[in-house]
């Protein structure tokens, strides 16, 4: 159905903030952890210099994207074998995208892994 006349523009008007608010949200995504959460209250220097090398932003970023662009989302184990890292290495970037609400948990499982989908 193609709107005429004036009818068109509250569709258009109302497309348009969509855009924009998608626009606004993408913008407002916060990727990555302060390096104050990675390690404990008395940490050494050693695990306090390590807490400030971790590339949290990059790889929380892209661990959204690989979840994001998968059809049936992702496990732990899938997440890491498509980065060329450890479960372990990345399961924390799976909590801090979870925690805000970018990802979520499914009811699915695949080899015992619970699977993952972006929000």
């Amino acid at each position: 159905m193609l709107l005429k006349g004036r009818n068109r523009w509250p569709v258009l008007v109302t497309v348009v903030k969509l855009f924009r608010a998608k626009e606004t949200i993408m913008e407002q995504l916060q990727f990555g952890t302060a390096p104050f959460k990675l390690h404990r209250a008395n940490a050494t220097d050693t695990e306090v210099a390590a807490a400030n090398n971790v590339d949290t932003k990059g790889d929380e970023e892209t661990v959204f994207k690989l979840i994001e662009d998968s059809e049936n989302g992702l496990t732990t184990k899938e997440v890491a074998l498509l980065m060329g890292k450890q479960s372990h290495q990345i399961s924390s970037r799976l909590s801090s995208l979870k925690n805000k609400g970018l990802i979520y948990r499914t009811d699915l499982r695949r080899e015992n892994s619970g699977v993952m989908k972006a929000v």
